[in-house]
């Protein structure tokens, strides 16, 4: 009797018709496979261009198309903030900032962000009123760490937040 193996695929990724496709050249006799049962949707965008694909800016908008914004209706009333800003800036269009966050063991702030273009880039990065540079490598993904006291500087440190 075969084992029964379930894939299921998140976030349009394709990670389980790849898996699938593994364990049927591994195991074709071994294992009965059934992939993404029910109905399913998805998300796509056609992008014609011209040039590769890192001229079209193709991580950039598939980061848009997947990541919704989060629309807040608020009201005309007085107060100390203008009417549009924005929380962070990033001077070069291949660096995309992937999380903020509060650190895991402080109440400092985490940024993660990586380049898209495999190509080495120095960027300027602005966080409210902090301002770092960074030197990124070829697909390199890095994390700040910010902290909350302004008088401390901003380091760079692991994916698990260790200096």
């Amino acid at each position: 009797m075969k084992k029964k193996v379930l894939f299921i695929c998140t976030h349009n990724s394709a990670r389980s018709q790849m898996a699938e496709v593994f364990l049927n050249l591994l195991f074709p006799e071994k294992y009965e496979r059934y992939i993404d049962q029910g109905e399913q949707t998805f998300t796509y965008m056609l992008l014609p261009h011209r040039g590769s694909w890192k001229d079209a800016g193709t991580v950039k908008l598939a980061e848009s198309l997947n990541t919704s914004p989060i629309a807040f209706i608020e009201y005309n009333h007085k107060g100390l903030l203008p009417q549009e800003k924005s929380f962070i800036k990033v001077d070069k269009e291949n660096i995309i900032v992937s999380a903020t966050k509060e650190a895991e063991d402080m109440e400092d702030l985490i940024v993660r962000a990586y380049e898209t273009k495999q190509e080495a880039t120095k960027v300027n990065i602005i966080l409210f009123n902090r301002s770092w540079q960074a030197s990124f490598s070829p697909c390199e993904i890095k994390t700040f760490l910010i902290p909350r006291d302004e008088s401390l500087p901003i380091k760079e440190v692991n994916l698990l937040e260790e200096g």
